[in-house]
């Protein structure tokens, strides 16, 4: 099997066979997206315990790369601390932007399959969808627990 056809498996099995699809009723966060780009739109719940992310789900309508990256972001993100996982979000913001390369973490094996977006900004795009609709949620959750206007 060649590089080539191991992302487009990896994207196509996020894509036919998504993780964490689904609404979260008890949701701590529920928070909406949408790529002006393209017309793909998100809707991203979480489930956070202190600053844990316990669990995280979506439902979202786009193609394959916003879904494929939806399904990843869902399954990377649960269990970490909410620092942690904006952290991991800015590190895959960067690699997908190409400001530096993709880490060689066991987190980042899959995601790796959406390098190709970077010749792509429009689709860089996609990619990113459900990571800065979970960035956005993140905020409006800790402005809302700090008091401040979300």
């Amino acid at each position: 099997m060649s590089l080539r056809e191991l992302y487009t498996s990896v994207i196509l099995k996020h894509n036919t066979a998504p993780l964490n699809f689904g609404e979260l009723k008890d949701a701590d966060v529920d928070v909406k997206g949408h790529n002006r780009a393209c017309g793909d739109e998100i809707r991203v719940f979480l489930k956070i315990e202190g600053e844990v992310v316990r669990k995280v789900m979506y439902i979202t309508r786009g193609c394959a790369i916003s879904q494929s990256s939806a399904s990843m972001m869902s399954d990377r993100i649960a269990g970490k601390t909410l620092d942690e996982a904006m952290k991991f979000m800015e590190e895959f913001r960067k690699a997908i932007h190409a400001e530096t390369e993709f880490p060689e973490s066991r987190d980042f094996e899959e995601l790796v399959s959406l390098k190709g977006v970077r010749k792509f900004p429009n689709r860089a795009h996609c990619a990113m969808l459900a990571w800065e609709t979970f960035k956005q949620g993140v905020e409006e959750f800790k402005a809302r627990r700090n008091g401040s206007p979300g």
